[in-house]
């Protein structure tokens, strides 16, 4: 930690990067392992099988990414992190928001997810040393 973080700043970067991590896991989880249940949670489906659930959850990730990009100061592999939040960011979203990617939206759930966790977790890894 430098002179100019503060152990209060630093947790609060820390809980956006977990917030962020979770939602990228839930949109995996959501993408890729709620439907297998769909058919003994009857319950869920409705929500499951929404493209209202896709929209949501990206609207959801959305404020916390472009908080921690905003926010960031300078440290070192902050490039990567950009480049990483912003292309997951963005397939997330490609993946909700444009019905001709359709056909494609597990893929790219799956890999904007990965990239977006991987991008916060390496942030809140970086943040803490």
């Amino acid at each position: 930690m430098n002179s100019t973080t503060t152990p209060s700043t630093t947790r609060g970067d820390t809980a956006v990067d977990v917030y962020a991590v979770a939602g990228s896991l839930l949109c995996l989880a959501h993408c890729l392992a709620l439907p297998a249940l769909v058919g003994s949670l009857s319950a869920i489906a409705p929500f499951v099988e929404s493209e209202l659930a896709h929209k949501l959850l990206v609207l959801l990730l959305a404020p916390a990414t472009v908080y921690a990009i905003a926010g960031d100061q300078a440290w070192s592999g902050r490039h990567f992190f950009v480049v990483a939040a912003v292309i997951g960011l963005s397939l997330l979203g490609a993946a909700a928001f444009f019905p001709p990617l359709e056909a494609h939206e597990t893929p790219l759930t799956v890999l904007g997810s990965m990239l977006l966790s991987s991008a916060h977790l390496m942030r809140a890894i970086r943040k803490r040393r």
